[in-house]
């Protein structure tokens, strides 16, 4: 029995679906529209809209008379709030609706009430729409409300999180609607790739939250400036530069241009500004700083809420710990502090000393910056001396000279690659490029092998075990690529070559024969047999600021930059200006390389020009069909 029942719902559940599913929009001779079966011009749901939108696979339809919009269901009847609302849109970061109940466009700026912008990068979302005296929410594609339309501003997604403001407060929702951060905060950052974010309950007083809306460390703790570890160098805390450009609240409606730091003014705090920052890091502490002046001191805590180094351990300054062991300075001196023990080792005051590595930390003379060396825990010295150090470190290994010449060191000082080279670069997928004398370049691994003899006069790693290079004589100029054994997967004879790694490490190759104007790409079979296919690109390499690990910025015949990663155009060519290009690109970072289209790419590029020279909304506009322009 309880089966047929189930059979007979599933049969009537698909049954409504498919009705739904076949009702169409359709006008009548004034222009009204509503609803008939496909192929029948007879009405289901009679016409009294100025537009209507076919229904989704949940049987929900959009539907606008006037200036307002609604939401019905496959009988006609309304959903929500009928025809109570000013937008309806897709929100970006979820599969929800964005909704504005109630409020009304208008040409002004909007003056909002909040006190400050919160810092959640690229807030957007209903900064997008210059409606005022909305309402805002979210609706699932079914017709209920995940957010229920309240909020006087409602951000984008962005990792499972949206920020929502109601009067001068912000607060965090998830993307089931559940307020997890209350809406009671003066500020807001965004989360960091670790899961933690900080709010200001009250002026001045900061806390960090999870995604949970759990506090980690409370505002009782009353720390002034909470900031994250730098993954490079030494581990030196992230603290912000505040450029004035981003004190400028008039950035906040920007649709577009993602804020990645903002410096605020503090009303009653005369003429003061507070920057704030939260980095993505992989160093799993944070760095708190208690105190103001000479009564300044640094706490730091674990992801748990932790003290690892307590308010009464008197430290001043402190670098990213590792191996429970950080270099810090307290009472004046620079030393060790055992973040388990919190036995502070007093060190030679003329070195600085970068994180443990297997019980190791390597040691130069900062006055003089040279004599590099070895230390334990304890400050001893255990291993042999270097006069300088590379820009680059890996896990296990470090570029050293030595008399005048480099070589490779692992982390207990043994040596992996002979000080015989002119120069070492930094290791990508393993290998490293190197000079030797008379300018000849080759290929080694961070074990110390020989993968490329040093023979040519160019060579890059373009990764993943494949090698540019360049093979100059008297009489010829050539250009191949080599394999990690050694072995020529482009043959060194071609004119111009050049190549990149796609997202799955698939190799891309393209070249240029002397006279052609265009280049050519280079297919490689699983077999090794070449084919070529003609590209429209006239020029294919990198920007002189841009280092980026995948893809290629091109040029078309029109000498407008764009971008692509393998077969794939992310930003077409739409600019013929270096610096809107290099903008197009940080927007890419950011945004995990999302593929844009034309009109995305224009209105980016040229929003985010606008922050360094003066663009005005006619000159964004002028870049593109007026029936593309939606801001």
């Amino acid at each position: 029995m309880k089966r047929t029942i189930l059979s007979l719902l599933l049969v009537v559940a698909y049954g409504l679906v498919s009705y739904a599913q076949s009702l169409v929009p359709m006008h009548n001779s004034k222009g009204q529209f509503g609803y008939g079966e496909k192929g029948n011009k007879k009405f289901t749901i009679k016409p009294q809209w100025d537009e209507a939108r076919p229904f989704n696979e949940y049987g929900i339809a959009i539907v606008r008379k006037g200036v307002k919009w609604g939401f019905i269901d496959r009988r006609g009847k309304a959903v929500g709030k009928s025809m109570g609302y000013s937008l309806i849109t897709d929100h970006e970061g979820t599969d929800y609706w964005l909704v504005a109940l109630g409020g009304k466009f208008t040409d002004k700026p909007i003056k909002h009430n909040a006190a400050f912008p919160p810092l959640a990068q690229g807030f957007r979302g209903s900064k997008n729409y210059n409606i005022k005296g909305a309402k805002w929410g979210l609706m699932a594609k079914d017709g209920r409300y995940i957010v229920e339309p309240k909020y006087n501003a409602i951000s984008s997604g962005r990792d499972g999180m949206i920020v929502v403001r109601k009067g001068q407060f912000y607060g965090y929702v998830n993307n089931l609607g559940k307020e997890v951060v209350p809406v009671k905060q003066w500020l807001l950052s965004p989360f960091n790739n670790l899961g933690y974010a900080y709010t200001m309950p009250k002026a001045g007083k900061m806390e960090i939250v999870d995604k949970t809306g759990r506090v980690i460390i409370s505002a009782k703790e009353k720390v002034g400036l909470f900031t994250t570890f730098k993954n490079s160098g030494i581990g030196t805390p992230e603290f912000l530069n505040a450029d004035s450009l981003l004190s400028n609240k008039a950035l906040w409606n920007d649709s577009i241009h993602i804020m990645p730091v903002v410096a605020m003014y503090f009303a009653g705090v005369a003429n003061k500004y507070y920057g704030f920052t939260w980095n993505n890091t992989s160093i799993p502490y944070i760095h708190a700083t208690k105190g103001k002046g000479k009564k300044a001191r640094v706490v730091v805590y674990d992801l748990q809420g932790n003290q690892l180094i307590p308010d009464d351990a008197n430290v001043t300054r402190v670098f990213a710990p590792s191996e429970n062991v950080c270099f810090a300075q307290k009472d004046g001196k620079w030393g060790f502090y055992d973040l388990n023990t919190h036995q502070f080792t007093v060190l030679d005051q003329n070195r600085t000393y970068y994180p443990f590595h297997e019980g190791l930390s390597l040691s130069f003379n900062d006055k003089e910056d040279n004599n590099y060396y070895f230390v334990d825990r304890q400050g001893n010295k255990v291993s042999d001396t270097w006069d300088d150090m590379g820009r680059f470190n890996g896990e296990g290994y470090y570029s050293m000279e030595k008399n005048g010449k480099w070589g490779l060191i692992d982390s207990k000082g043994c040596e992996l690659l002979p000080f015989v080279y002119e120069m070492t670069y930094k290791p990508i997928d393993g290998y490293m490029e190197v000079d030797q004398e008379k300018g000849k370049q080759g290929i080694c691994d961070v074990k110390g092998n020989v993968i490329v003899p040093a023979k040519y006069n160019y060579v890059r790693n373009i990764g993943k075990g494949f090698f540019l290079v360049e093979d100059s004589t008297a009489t010829y100029d050539k250009w191949g690529i080599l394999n990690s054994k050694n072995e020529a997967v482009i043959p060194v004879k071609c004119d111009t070559l050049t190549a990149h790694i796609d997202n799955a490490g698939k190799l891309h190759v393209f070249k240029k024969d002397k006279g052609a104007s265009c280049y050519t790409k280079v297919k490689i079979s699983t077999s090794g047999n070449l084919s070529y296919e003609p590209t429209p690109y006239t020029w294919i390499g990198g920007l002189k600021n841009q280092s980026v690990e995948v893809g290629q910025f091109f040029t078309d015949k029109s000498d407008r930059f764009g971008y692509m990663i393998g077969d794939e155009e992310v930003f077409p060519a739409v600019t013929s200006n270096v610096v809107e290009a290099d903008l197009l690109m940080d927007y890419l970072k950011e945004n995990g390389f999302r593929k844009l289209n034309a009109t995305e790419a224009r209105v980016i590029a040229k929003r985010a020009h606008s922050l360094l020279f003066k663009f005005t909304r006619k000159d964004i506009k002028s870049t593109l069909d007026n029936d593309l322009w939606d801001f």
